[in-house]
């Protein structure tokens, strides 16, 4: 059961940067030299501008950043956000701590679910996903 999780965990990862890649055009631009921290309102992420350059960090080291509901949120709305931004020409996605970049999906959460639940949250994570 324990490798069923991770499997899918790896599978969901994959799945999650996959999505974020497939909706987010990349052009690269050059740096301006100067990262600025945006404070922007995401639970568990870090925002950082490098001239037209956003580095998203998921920051949830101690679980090795896996992806909770919340951090999927966050993510999706701070996807959203900076690819609305003019400025903004590419992103780099990346993972806090130097364990792990994601371990996939947070397994405390999946570990709660039945079959026919499990099966709901993960439709409901991938609608979270798409495009609005």
């Amino acid at each position: 059961m324990r490798e069923q999780l991770r499997l899918g965990g790896m599978l969901f990862a994959g799945f999650v940067v996959a999505a974020i890649v497939a909706g987010w055009l990349m052009y690269p631009f050059p740096s301006s030299g100067s990262i600025s921290r945006e404070v922007m309102p995401y639970d568990n992420l870090l925002i950082e501008r490098d001239g037209a350059v956003a580095i998203v960090t998921i920051n949830r080291p101690r679980v090795l950043n896996a992806i909770d509901a919340p951090t999927l949120d966050a993510l999706r709305r701070a996807i959203l956000d900076l690819k609305s931004d003019e400025d903004v020409r590419s992103l780099i996605l990346t993972g806090a701590g130097d364990r792990a970049f994601v371990a996939g999906a947070d397994i405390n959460e999946l570990a709660v679910q039945t079959p026919t639940t499990g099966r709901e949250h993960a439709l409901k994570r991938a609608a979270r996903l798409r495009p609005d």
